[in-house]
């Protein structure tokens, strides 16, 4: 989520299919940079999991908790400090037909990874942390600086060989020339003859085509 929370009369909505939908026409979809956590994501886990939420706002006294069973959904109050924590258990344990289809515990993992380290390129301002196994696998420092990011998801040889590209202006957050461009590419020193460490994102989000 966002850090900061869910206010307690919306948690129950972030479960609610297209509720929290920040899209009131298709001009939205140029703007919008949240990744649809809650009303998609949230609903969708829960549908094939056992989710448990707990969440506090700024300026709530009190933490809410909210789980769900099967659809069924148990709310309480609960103390914490401001931010959200989710718990996923049993995935997939009453679909016995997409549990088949999951690969090995190692391909998972990484399939989890990957997913984690593009977001954490994407955000850079956001501290990523992914354990596996009580192993720490992934853990970006969330300093705002995309090279940080990169030395922590490549390693330190390769973000040295970066090189800093932006095409138009930000002004405040928000682009005052159309389109913006802004990333790290690398110099022939560390370039690869395939895609693994090729990542874009258009408005933040992680894209993977092989068309772009």
């Amino acid at each position: 989520d966002n850090g900061s929370g869910i206010p307690s009369g919306e948690a129950e909505l972030a479960f609610d299919r297209y509720a929290t939908s920040k899209i009131g026409s298709l001009d939205d979809l140029e703007s919008i940079l949240s990744l649809g956590f809650r009303g998609e994501a949230l609903p969708s886990i829960a549908a094939v999991a056992e989710v448990d939420l707990v969440t506090c706002a700024a300026r709530e006294s009190v933490g809410t908790y909210i789980g769900l069973r099967d659809g069924v959904v148990d709310r309480e109050s609960q103390g914490r400090s401001q931010g959200t924590t989710v718990t996923v258990r049993n995935l997939f344990r009453k679909v016995p037909a997409r549990l088949k289809f999951l690969k090995s515990r190692a391909t998972e993992n990484s399939h989890i990874a990957n997913i984690v380290t593009r977001y954490a390129l994407a955000f850079p301002e956001v501290k990523f942390a992914l354990f596996i196994d009580g192993r720490a696998t992934v853990t970006t420092p969330g300093s705002g600086q995309l090279i940080d990011s990169v030395v922590t998801v490549y390693g330190s040889e390769i973000a040295q060989n970066m090189l800093e590209i932006e095409e138009g202006r930000w002004e405040g957050g928000t682009a005052v020339s159309s389109p913006v461009v802004t990333g790290m590419v690398s110099s022939p020193a560390v370039a690869r003859s395939n895609r693994d460490y090729l990542s874009l994102f258009v408005n933040r989000r992680w894209i993977n085509s092989r068309l772009l």
